[in-house]
């Protein structure tokens, strides 16, 4: 019985794992889900992100103005500079590398890499 208690955590999730592939094996339409979800969510990430590359590129140019203004007084710091300017070059490069992994080129139908993987395209 003391077996039982301590290992009770473990019953539960086999016990749990067996009930949602149950699910999903007699209930498929559950275990699929609408692609319109997936469009929302993608949608809402993209706007999200493009919202924040530009509240980071207002905050950049405050900070350039910052440093203008430090050296204007004389404390003026070159790693300060170097890491502002490479922080928003990273930040303006990465939408493309996004959309380069994403995007087909080739004329397919896919819309990506992401659409056209484990196809033999």
């Amino acid at each position: 019985m003391k077996h039982l208690i301590d290992n009770q955590h473990t019953y539960v999730n086999a016990l749990t794992v067996m009930l949602v592939a149950a699910i999903a094996i007699l209930f498929p339409e559950f275990a699929v889900a609408d692609n319109t979800v997936f469009n929302k969510v993608e949608d809402k990430m993209e706007s999200g992100f493009d919202q924040t590359r530009r509240i980071i590129y207002i905050i950049g140019g405050l900070g350039a103005i910052g440093l203008g203004i430090g050296a204007f007084f004389g404390k003026f710091k070159w790693g300060w500079f170097f890491s502002l300017l490479g922080g928003l070059a990273v930040i303006a490069l990465i939408i493309e590398g996004i959309n380069f992994i994403v995007t087909d080129t080739s004329g397919g139908d896919g819309d990506g890499i992401a659409e056209n993987v484990g196809t033999n395209n």
